[in-house]
């Protein structure tokens, strides 16, 4: 608050009589009389206490007028803000710069004895004897975290806050650019950067997580030239409640995913898994492989056994190794382009053989473990082996339609291994039968005797075949991981 200071003269050390003085006499004594006084309109305050819910005004006890004082003696008078649209609220323990305005008093500014000090506090700087607090709180919710102060240079101005953040507004002179005005907002892991430098502005936003909502209306980004969308770790995701347009204006559009190693094209129509979809150029060799060999015979075949016709066959034949190129590589798919299908649709494009979907499930057990069950696939082929070329050579036996041969071929096979063969036994029958006549081979093939070893053989011999076909669905479901 305001308050005055007098100074008194020194006295008189002369009595007053009626002598004649000097001048220099008068001036002395003239000096003695005087009384000297000091007006403080301002003086420094400690803010005791501060109003959490009016936040700005605060309870303050002048340093030097009120030095001592208690907190009843200073009643319920506050301090206000003196300019309440810029100001940084004060807290408990500061010193504030205080005036009076017609019984009203104001503050203006803080105090500080260090500048890097951002919250400094000097508490019971107005009751330094008595009257002292030992409550070291800063009023409200307020933590105590010790920030930084921001670095600056000669000619910044600096909005310093109290957490960490602050606002500068700053140039590059210091780098040799005269013409570099620079406001920076920084929120610590939270940066906006404004430049111009050589008449060209940049706005530089640096954050952990950015995120633009506009409550009620869209969102442009425009740009004179290129706009770039960069993610170096993670997804770039656009999604809309109805449509996603692109319209370029006399350009291309280009998924350009050359550089990108495992990189691929998803074009997800349905929930479901990627599947390739059909490369025209592995097609179109596929169908030009069974064209030239549908054209090798059917001129080739009217003129064999002539060496032309051999020729024009082994032509043909040519087109058969494009097909089987084509179909062994998978070149009739596209590896980078994919659409979504069902788990049904999948079934339905991949049939597993019916030899091996007992031993390695239906298309989905096999994608869970494609090499172990391309494993137990190789494995049954393995152990069938042995058992295949018996049931042939019981085939080759029955194709003599000798008794004597099949039974032959039939005993030299050990009656547990012959027992894994269906219909051996049914064949050994017939050939231990006694009898007359010499067609009791054919007439039972004809009855049908020998369907189960016909079919064994049909469908174990297509195992290989079969197993190679696993292999290429295991090719085709490894692209779509």
């Amino acid at each position: 608050m305001a308050y005055t200071v007098s100074k008194g003269g020194s006295g008189v050390d002369k009595k007053f009589d009626n002598e004649f003085i000097t001048r220099n006499e008068l001036y002395a004594i003239l000096d003695q009389l005087k009384d000297e006084s000091q007006f403080h309109q301002l003086e420094i305050f400690e803010v005791v206490d501060v109003d959490k819910e009016n936040v700005g005004s605060v309870t303050g006890r002048y340093v030097y007028s009120e030095q001592g004082d208690s907190l009843e003696e200073i009643g319920d008078r506050t301090f206000l803000p003196l300019n309440s649209n810029i100001i940084q609220y004060p807290l408990r323990g500061e010193l504030w710069l205080g005036l009076d305005y017609k019984g009203q008093q104001h503050y203006i500014s803080r105090l500080s004895k260090d500048i890097t000090d951002v919250n400094y506090r000097k508490l019971n700087e107005s009751a330094i004897s008595e009257n002292q607090t030992l409550d070291l709180s800063r009023g409200g919710t307020y933590q105590e975290i010790s920030p930084e102060h921001a670095d600056v240079e000669v000619g910044d101005t600096l909005i310093q806050g109290r957490f960490g953040n602050f606002i500068t507004l700053t140039s590059r002179q210091s780098q040799g650019l005269d013409e570099s005005p620079r406001i920076t907002i920084n929120n610590q892991r939270s940066i906006v950067d404004l430049e111009s430098i050589d008449d060209i502005g940049l706005i530089n936003v640096e954050s952990d997580e950015i995120l633009m909502t506009a409550l009620t209306d869209e969102v442009n980004i425009r740009a004179l030239k290129d706009i770039n969308i960069n993610s170096s770790q993670g997804d770039v995701n656009l999604e809309s409640q109805s449509n996603i347009v692109l319209k370029p204006r006399g350009s291309t559009i280009d998924f350009d995913i050359k550089n990108s190693g495992n990189g691929k094209i998803v074009n997800t129509t349905k929930e479901g898994v990627p599947f390739p979809n059909v490369n025209m150029a592995g097609l179109l060799k596929q169908i030009t492989g069974i064209q030239k060999v549908f054209t090798g015979l059917m001129a080739g075949v009217p003129l064999l056994p002539s060496p032309i016709g051999i020729k024009k066959i082994v032509k043909g034949l040519k087109g058969a190794e494009d097909f089987i190129e084509a179909t062994t590589n998978l070149e009739f798919l596209e590896k980078d382009v994919l659409t979504t299908k069902t788990p049904e649709e999948i079934k339905l494009a991949l049939p597993m053989p019916v030899n091996l979907k007992g031993i390695v499930g239906d298309i989905g057990e096999f994608a869970k473990d494609i090499p172990g069950g391309i494993a137990k696939a190789e494995q049954f082929l393995s152990d069938n082996k042995a058992t295949l070329e018996q049931a042939s050579q019981i085939s080759t036996g029955i194709g003599t339609g000798s008794k004597k041969q099949l039974r032959k071929i039939l005993e030299n096979i050990p009656e547990d291994e012959r027992n894994k063969i269906p219909g051996a036994n049914d064949a050994l029958a017939i050939a231990l039968t006694k009898s007359v006549g010499g067609n009791d081979i054919p007439r039972a093939q004809e009855n049908g005797v020998f369907r189960l070893l016909e079919d064994y053989i049909a469908d174990q011999g297509s195992a290989e075949q079969d197993v190679e076909q696993l292999k290429m669905y295991g090719k085709i479901l490894n692209l779509i991981k």
